[in-house]
């Protein structure tokens, strides 16, 4: 004869508890439903909900929408979730199974949940409003985003030596611009290095992969890397830096390089330079810089300058030292042909400072009928 088993009363949770007394309550009012008995739905009135219906609407939802939205059967939660839960990270809950069908993340934040319904704390977990559109905005400027390297490394005197440095080695992926073809105008009456037409420019700029959402690196000697700089400025491009060669650690290639071109739209600004005939006008109440060395500062005699000198009461401040104090005011800088200024008015520009480039510089200077002025000093007065 079996032993008779005694019965274990075992008591679920209260969340359990809730769940069972609502699906039944559901249950018995979809079955009124069905039988056309609207008046025996469960009681409470908008107590008691499901799926954030309140009972007194149940009548109104379809049996099949009100099956779909019935809960799931109790499980005990996985051991890395009840770990989870234990400390202090209870401002953390678990996705249902639709949700992780979704692609949704294993645990999300309690500060996400909205519609949380007060009957049986089911949650209903989605993103915060606009946090989608900011993520997909920010992932299409990533994706928009290209980063482009240039040499500009050239020579004075040696018009050539720029592409063949690029040729022996180069930043993979860099493209070259040519500080006297590319950079540059014709020399002529406006100087050693005048200022590239617009289209001219564009053309170049494009053909090395400049154009909208370009964030350009450049890279070079002797004031090139900032020309470029300055030019893309000047020219309505503002994304841009200068890069130290020395700097980059990495392994260089040689030869040409496949760039994807690029349309380069130019938009000339108007409050960046200044001409010769404006600069001796208001030669008392500007700040004029020279770029150059400081012997060529002095008016010392030298192959580059048929004229030695400089501007009547222009500073020293060399391209290749550290800036030096420069007083305050309106600032103008100038060198030799408006190549190296274009370093000073770099370093100006991380100082916050701004200024504007004479651009044809001593070269346009000594062509015209304007005074010189040559002494000795300690390269900050004139």
């Amino acid at each position: 004869m079996g032993r008779l088993r005694r019965a274990v009363h075992v008591r679920l949770p209260l969340q359990r508890r809730r769940q069972l007394a609502l699906q039944h309550r559901l249950r018995g009012a979809l079955r009124a439903r069905e039988r056309g008995h609207p008046a025996a739905l469960a009681r409470g009135g908008g107590a008691v909900r499901q799926g954030g219906h309140p009972a007194g609407r149940v009548d109104r939802v379809r049996a099949e929408q009100a099956r779909r939205l019935s809960l799931p059967r109790h499980r005990r939660p996985p051991a890395r979730d009840r770990r989870l839960h234990r400390g202090r990270r209870r401002h953390l809950v678990r996705p249902g199974i639709v949700e992780r069908r979704d692609g949704s993340p294993r645990l999300r934040p309690r500060a996400v949940r909205e519609g949380v319904d007060d009957g049986d704390r089911r949650d209903r977990l989605r993103d915060p409003p606009g946090v989608g559109c900011v993520a997909d905005a920010r992932r299409r400027q990533l994706v928009a985003l290209r980063y482009q390297f240039v040499d500009c490394r050239w020579e004075l005197g040696n018009p050539g030596r720029g592409r063949e440095l690029y040729r022996v080695g180069h930043i993979p992926g860099a493209s070259f611009l040519d500080v006297d073809t590319d950079l540059s105008s014709e020399p002529g009456p406006r100087g050693r290095h005048p200022l590239p037409d617009p289209e001219a420019f564009a053309h170049a700029a494009g053909r090395a992969g400049i154009g909208e959402g370009v964030f350009v690196v450049a890279y070079g000697n002797m004031g090139g890397a900032e020309r470029l700089w300055w030019l893309l400025r000047h020219f309505g491009h503002d994304d841009c830096a200068v890069f130290e060669l020395d700097g980059w650690h990495g392994p260089l290639a040689s030869g040409e390089e496949p760039i994807e071109a690029a349309d380069f739209t130019p938009r000339a600004r108007d409050d960046d330079t200044i001409q010769a005939d404006e600069l001796v006008r208001r030669l008392d109440e500007l700040v004029v810089v020279d770029a150059r060395l400081p012997a060529r500062w002095r008016g010392e005699a030298n192959p580059i300058d048929k004229k030695p000198g400089r501007v009547p009461g222009a500073l020293n401040a060399p391209w290749n030292e550290p800036l030096r104090d420069v007083p305050d005011g309106e600032l103008v800088a100038y060198c030799g042909s408006g190549v190296t200024a274009s370093v000073v008015l770099h370093r100006l520009h991380l100082a916050s400072r701004d200024g504007k480039l004479y651009p044809g510089s001593w070269s346009e200077w000594e062509q015209l009928d304007l005074p010189i002025e040559r002494d000795e000093g300690d390269g900050l007065r004139p």
